[in-house]
């Protein structure tokens, strides 16, 4: 449903529930709806009660003769911070939320409605705890000049940048709590066939009530790139900032030991999934209380991706391929693939909250199939 929401987000007030309404008579009634959409009367609600409070908001060309006499659904605006991109501002919106909205310089309409689609999807990565999240994306007034330009509304988050925080007291375990979840964030916005583009602790917000949030997601001052239709991958550029700050976070914390053996650790790897493993193991045992095997287990794993990496193929420059998609690629006999697939599970749940669920048999079977990997390279 999250998605659904997003959706409505972009498209406004008026065109959701227009479509809401159109599927609901297709469906024979609400609960027809909710059948089909597979949710319970609740959450459909829910849904609908979204709809109806969403801004009505219509994409229309920057040129609008009437753009600086069209009322806006955000008010109290306020100037926060300038980049090459453009402005951001912090405003409210109609339903009375602070928020921050970014408005992005582009020459040329062609050049506005390129960073506009490539903005869009943004509003689509749901949420996420460590991941600002993006309520809509569209053509908005601009406070400057009453000019509609392509803008963000986003969330604001207020709270220190990780920068700010680090030129604190950074004791070891808040750094690897930051850490942890740094890797998350990067590493869903991965998932999602996104890039993040300009990662850097200006980026990475440590909000007033705790935990992290990454933010400024689009980094669009190469407008060329969009213009010209070249697909902007930047996952490369995404993975080393990644590297650069989490090292940062260890010597931050005093353990410039670990620092140094999580640089050695990284070093050739391309995807953030990698990085977080490699992170993660330099987490004390004490944190895995129980859980001694867990090291042994993600180290494993890590050679068994660079294994499945050339087994099926996969060239440098492709984007993050989820494991079970990488699997099937191979060439490997359906018992080994399953076993993966299997494995490919546990360490999702082992670093994502449920390390327990490596023990030392866990171990004995990621040993063999990274052995039987190597076999088949």
């Amino acid at each position: 449903m999250s998605v659904l929401m997003a959706w409505a987000n972009i498209v406004g007030r008026q065109r959701a529930n227009q479509e809401l309404e159109a599927l609901r008579a297709e469906c024979g009634g609400w609960n027809g709806l909710a059948d089909m959409l597979g949710v319970g009367a609740a959450t459909l609600r829910k849904v609908r009660r979204h709809f109806e409070a969403v801004p009505d908001h219509v994409v229309r060309p920057a040129s609008a003769e009437n753009a600086e006499n069209e009322m806006t659904t955000l008010r109290d605006f306020e100037l926060i911070g300038r980049g090459g991109y453009g402005e951001v501002w912090k405003a409210r919106d109609a339903l009375g939320r602070s928020v921050a909205v970014k408005y992005m310089t582009a020459p040329t309409q062609e050049a506005q409605q390129a960073v506009l689609a490539h903005a869009m999807p943004l509003a689509l990565l749901g949420g996420h705890q460590n991941v600002v999240f993006v309520l809509y994306c569209d053509y908005l007034v601009y406070p400057g000049s009453g000019k509609r330009v392509p803008a963000m509304v986003m969330e604001f988050v207020d709270g220190r940048t990780l920068r700010e925080w680090m030129q604190g007291d950074v004791g070891f375990e808040s750094a690897l709590m930051v850490g942890e979840s740094l890797c998350r964030a990067v590493v869903y916005i991965h998932s999602k066939g996104l890039v993040h583009g300009d990662l850097h602790e200006e980026n990475v917000m440590i909000p007033a009530g705790g935990g992290v949030k990454v933010i400024d997601l689009l980094n669009d001052r190469k407008l060329s790139e969009f213009t010209s239709g070249a697909r902007r991958r930047g996952e490369t550029d995404d993975v080393e900032s990644l590297k650069a700050i989490l090292f940062g976070l260890l010597r931050a914390s005093g353990r410039a030991d670990l620092a140094d053996q999580f640089s050695v650790g990284v070093a050739g790897l391309r995807e953030a999934a990698g990085v977080e493993d490699v992170f993660l193991r330099l987490t004390p045992a004490s944190r895995r209380e129980g859980v001694p095997e867990l090291p042994t287990f993600l180290m494993a794993w890590i050679k068994i991706e660079q294994s499945l990496s050339a087994l099926a193929k996969r060239t440098a420059g492709e984007r993050l391929i989820p494991v079970p998609a990488l699997v099937e690629r191979t060439e490997l006999s359906r018992k080994i693939k399953d076993e993966l697939l299997a494995l490919s599970k546990i360490r999702n749940q082992a670093v994502h909250g449920q390390p327990d669920v490596v023990d030392a048999q866990v171990v004995q079977r990621v040993v063999a199939v990274g052995a039987a990997l190597s076999r088949a390279q």
